[in-house]
């Protein structure tokens, strides 16, 4: 795998792209590559090499979604710390899987904070709260009343199980154009 770090001049974002990791060098003095982002966008090559997910609307949100699905787990199998939150790191943190609407981000499909206008390039970022809440769920559990005004209750799983259902998932079931009804 290549990775270019400290790409560009005042750069506070990372990605993938033409095969390779770009972590930008970070304008408050923080670099882009903690683990968790590490782990992030190895994913979307994995993506890119699997499924293959459209980097728009909610195919795109998926994409999203499972890089920080498996970013979030690769730094707890280094640190054994589980952690919800990205961008923490840097002190800018920009997504809690644990409370996606903590960021303005959806927890429910379709739900408050979702991106229907075509910003965000249909909502990849924002509209990966869903998918992230869902992880989160299937590891920690929860239960409540959703946006739609439906009861869940969660039984967890564990993160083992979890992450073997997403990453399979990804990389077995889905193709390019799949969105949330495809998977859940």
């Amino acid at each position: 795998l290549t990775s270019y770090v400290q790409y560009g001049t005042n750069i506070d974002n990372a990605g993938w792209a033409q095969n390779a990791m770009f972590y930008g060098d970070g304008s408050n003095g923080y670099e882009f590559t903690f683990l968790t982002v590490c782990g992030h966008e190895i994913t979307h090559g994995v993506t890119e090499n699997t499924a293959n997910l459209v980097y728009e609307d909610e195919s795109g949100a998926l994409n999203e979604s499972f890089s920080d699905m498996l970013g979030v787990m690769i730094a707890y199998y280094a640190s054994d710390t589980l952690k919800w939150t990205i961008g923490d790191e840097i002190q800018q943190t920009f997504r809690d899987m644990s409370n996606p609407k903590a960021y303005e981000n959806p927890d429910t499909y379709k739900g408050t904070y979702w991106v229907s206008d075509g910003s965000d390039n249909g909502g990849v970022h924002t509209n990966s709260g869903v998918g992230n809440y869902w992880f989160y769920l299937l590891c920690q559990g929860g239960e409540g009343i959703n946006d739609n005004g439906t009861y869940y209750n969660v039984e967890p799983i564990g993160t083992t199980m979890a992450e073997n259902i997403a990453y399979t998932t990804l990389t077995s079931y889905l193709i390019e154009t799949s969105d949330y009804h495809d998977i859940y």
